[in-house]
């Protein structure tokens, strides 16, 4: 679809810049980020610099006696 965005002076430079970089046009670029401000937050149970991972399913269960060991050296 075609339309006309009035854009921050500021922006535009900053834009550009990264449409450069990463070898798309400017439209493409504008698209991506809107797309990625838009999309439903993903879940979290703490502070955004927290590291996260995965845990299968079947992992064993972490005992107190692990950290212990992690923490202190065996």
């Amino acid at each position: 679809m075609r339309i006309t965005l009035n854009l921050d002076d500021d922006l535009v430079p900053t834009l550009r810049a990264l449409a450069e970089a990463r070898g798309q046009p400017l439209d493409a670029v504008v698209s991506g980020l809107l797309r990625q401000t838009l999309a439903p937050p993903t879940a979290s149970n703490g502070p955004s610099d927290f590291p996260r991972f995965q845990i299968p399913a079947a992992a064993p269960p972490l005992t107190p006696e692990m950290v212990a060991t992690a923490l202190t050296g065996p």
